[in-house]
């Protein structure tokens, strides 16, 4: 079987504030393989650009989608990324059980996000790009993301001019993920209780290389010294690995879609079901043991 190096991958060119992952930038310590073909027949539709050794895109209608279990839910980034994501797993999924103990790499999270990621389907009509949602898109410059682009500036959630208030306590689990508060000077930002409104603003960019290097690292270190089918144990693992790639946040969008499908599989590897992720906010005010603790309560 063909093993896709990173640097074989065609990426997407460089746009403002970004860069595309290659081999350069985040040098792999693995590769997965049996990512061409994962179902034996064949499929129609082209891959989405970014992509090479991965399953190509299947038929947008409903007759060519494969069914997806109810945890699976439809994607609330819409069809395109409904179908992307589906993709996505294809790739996960090609890795053979037992095996991302040494597969899960930079290399890999590079394919699978660019399976995965599909732009909002709202900003496709002429009344999405004369939304509100689309015109702050275009001045962070989301409007025009490739698959796999890497970020080069600061990056701070939530997106838009959404902000959080968080508790001293909260915002000292961000923080020990690497991420930091930044307090807004608004009425009403702090209170009594030492409370405090603005935005998570995720590690810095040219951190990124080494720290997806490490992650995987600890995650494969992890993984090996498993013994498996113990939901709690499963779970600390992908909770570990979900709440510190989000304190990296990667590229310039659809990390949280990433996170959520490396998660699974890692939790499919030690023979764990999936959480609802719908079903409860995981957001970096979290502890590892609570991030752990929330999705043993809603898996299926």
């Amino acid at each position: 079987m063909r093993i896709t190096p990173v640097d074989a991958i065609p990426m997407p060119p460089k746009i403002d504030g970004s860069r595309t992952a290659h081999a350069s930038s985040v040098p792999p310590t693995a590769s997965f393989d049996k990512a061409q073909s994962t179902t034996g027949r064949p499929r129609t539709g082209a891959a989405p650009q970014g992509l090479a050794g991965a399953p190509k895109a299947r038929a947008s209608s409903a007759s060519g989608m494969r069914p997806r279990t109810p945890l699976q839910t439809q994607s609330h980034h819409g069809n395109k990324a409904h179908a992307s994501e589906q993709m996505a797993r294809e790739v996960l999924e090609s890795v053979p059980l037992g095996q991302l103990k040494s597969e899960f790499s930079p290399e890999l999270l590079h394919v699978v996000h660019s399976a995965a990621y599909a732009p909002d389907d709202q900003y496709s009509s002429l009344k999405g790009k004369l939304s509100a949602g689309y015109a702050l898109a275009w001045a962070r410059g989301k409007d025009k993301i490739e698959p796999a682009q890497i970020r080069e500036s600061w990056a701070a959630a939530p997106g838009g001019l959404g902000v959080r208030t968080y508790q001293p306590e909260e915002i000292g689990k961000l923080e020990s993920y690497g991420a930091s508060f930044w307090g807004l000077p608004l009425p009403g930002s702090s209170g009594p209780a030492g409370t405090l409104t603005g935005k998570t603003v995720f590690r810095p960019a040219e951190s990124i290389p080494q720290d997806l290097q490490r992650l995987c690292g600890e995650v494969k270190k992890r993984l090996r010294q498993a013994k498996g089918n113990d939901r709690m144990e499963a779970a600390l693992i992908a909770a570990h690995f979900k709440q510190n790639f989000i304190a990296i946040h990667p590229y310039m969008d659809g990390n949280g879609r990433v996170s959520r499908l490396c998660a699974d599989r890692i939790l499919k590897e030690l023979g764990v079901p999936a959480p609802d992720w719908g079903k409860a906010d995981f957001d970096l005010n979290l502890s590892i043991e609570e991030t752990a603790q929330l999705m043993v309560k809603h898996m299926g």
